[in-house]
C-alpha cells in the first residue's frame, strides 16, 4: 500500500499572515502607481465648465511631463499653494489635523479619496515660457502673442 501524503493546511496564523502581507503589498503598489505613474483628482470648481464640470474625477498621467514639455492647450493639474494661498475653511481658519486625521487622508489618497482642502488646481495652459498673455483686446478677446484666442469665453 502507497504511503499517505499528510495534508498541511495553513494555521490560522498563517493566514492572516499572508493577508497581511498581501495588504501591505497592495497598498505600496498602489502609492508607487499614485506617486509616479496615475493620480486621481476631482473637478472643485467651475472655472473649467465646457470641458469638465464640477465633481468630475480625472485620472492625470504623472509620467508625461517628465519626459516632454508643457505646450499651449494642455489641461494641467498643479498645485497652487503658494500661488494662490491657503485653503481656508468656512470660518476663514485654516484646518489642521492631527495625526490620525493625517493617516487616515494618506490611506484614502492612495485609493482615490481626496482631501476637501486640497491646492490642486485644474486648468488648461494658455501660455508658455516666452508668450505673452494679454486680456483684453478691443473686441474683449484673450491674446496671446497679439493673437486673439477663440477658444476660451471673453474677457470680462
Amino acid at each position: 500500500m502507497g504511503r499517505r501524503r499528510a495534508s498541511r493546511r495553513p494555521s490560522g496564523v498563517s493566514r492572516g499572515r499572508d493577508l497581511l502581507v498581501t495588504v501591505l503589498v497592495v497598498l505600496a503598489v498602489a502609492t508607487l502607481v499614485r506617486t509616479f505613474l496615475v493620480a486621481p483628482f476631482s473637478v472643485p470648481s467651475g472655472s473649467m465648465e465646457r470641458t469638465l464640470q464640477v465633481g468630475d474625477r480625472i485620472l492625470v498621467d504623472r509620467l508625461t511631463y517628465r519626459l516632454s514639455d508643457v505646450r499651449r492647450g494642455d489641461v494641467v493639474v498643479f498645485d497652487g499653494t503658494d500661488t494662490f494661498g491657503p485653503v481656508d475653511g468656512a470660518d476663514g481658519v485654516r484646518a489642521s489635523r492631527g495625526p490620525l486625521g493625517r493617516a487616515v487622508l494618506a490611506v484614502t489618497s492612495v485609493v482615490g479619496g481626496t482631501d476637501p482642502a486640497e491646492t490642486d488646481y485644474v486648468k488648461r495652459v494658455i501660455g508658455v515660457g516666452g508668450d505673452r498673455v494679454a486680456c483684453c483686446d478691443r473686441k474683449g478677446r484673450l491674446t496671446v502673442n497679439g493673437s486673439p484666442v477663440t477658444n476660451v469665453p471673453a474677457c470680462r
